[in-house]
């Protein structure tokens, strides 16, 4: 369940989330702030790698996310010598408070990103969709899935706004496959291929939907403000039901919206 604000005594909104996963990586990793170069400063853009997703221990093997995803932690740990995630593209993130914020933001993180410092949190819900796109890694062109985009949002978003806006952004340009690839079985793919996540920060919550585009280079996706006096729950199904003609202050989406849903008859 989601609440907000003002249906908690002291006014904090509350944003929950329970993952059923009987083999995941079921670690909480504190994720340290990360200084960024020179150039990022000066150019308002880093480019930012994106890992092969793996949800099974250990999700992350690498330098860059903390003491506790490094193989030099986790080796003698276990006894094992573990293999660095594979790279499998890069995206540029653009922001325009650099020089406020010299880094990447600290987050906690789980089998998706969970809360950052400035406490962003989302919750997350995967949903069937009607569209379904190949990943990059398997000759196909879309680079991001869901875990990794939420990871982005808490690495560079103050607010949940800026947070739903990065992401749909980010896979519009980038390509989105879901959460889960099957390897060419497209009915289970794409009952994995939707995502819905409530991202809240201290005075806003956003419920944001995504599924992959008819192209599988780019994707599709709305956000709306949750009501003050509102509270949501999602279960694995999406609940947004009205899209503006327009975007409003409330509602937010990609400006693909009508033309994928016509080509594909979803809506005419």
């Amino acid at each position: 369940m989601h609440n907000y604000r003002c249906r908690s005594l002291d006014g904090t909104t509350m944003n929950s989330h329970s993952n059923d996963c009987y083999e995941c990586d079921h670690r909480v990793v504190y994720v340290p702030r990360k200084a960024v170069p020179k150039e990022t400063i000066e150019s308002g853009t880093l480019v930012r790698k994106i890992p092969m997703t793996r949800f099974m221990f250990p999700r992350y093997v690498g330098d860059d996310r903390g003491e506790e995803y490094s193989s030099k932690s986790l080796e003698p740990m276990y006894n094992t010598i573990f293999t660095k995630s594979k790279i499998v593209g890069e995206v540029t993130i653009s922001r325009d408070n650099w020089k406020e914020h010299p880094y990447t933001f600290a987050y906690h993180d789980g089998s998706y990103g969970l809360m950052n410092e400035f406490g962003v949190a989302i919750g997350e819900s995967t949903c069937a969709s009607k569209l379904a796109s190949q990943p990059i890694f398997d000759n196909g062109k879309a680079l991001l899935e869901v875990s990794e985009l939420t990871r982005i949002a808490l690495e560079h978003s103050t607010t949940a706004r800026e947070a739903v806006r990065l992401m749909g952004l980010l896979a519009q340009k980038y390509g989105y496959y879901g959460s889960e690839w099957y390897d060419g079985d497209m009915e289970s793919t794409m009952q994995e291929s939707g995502e819905a996540l409530i991202v809240s920060d201290p005075l806003e919550v956003w419920i944001f939907h995504i599924v992959p585009d008819d192209t599988g280079a780019s994707a599709v996706w709305i956000a709306q403000r949750l009501p003050d006096d509102h509270i949501t729950t999602i279960t694995n199904g999406f609940v947004i039901r009205k899209v503006p003609g327009k975007p409003t202050k409330d509602v937010i989406y990609s400006d693909n919206i009508f033309a994928v849903a016509n080509r594909t008859g979803i809506w005419d």
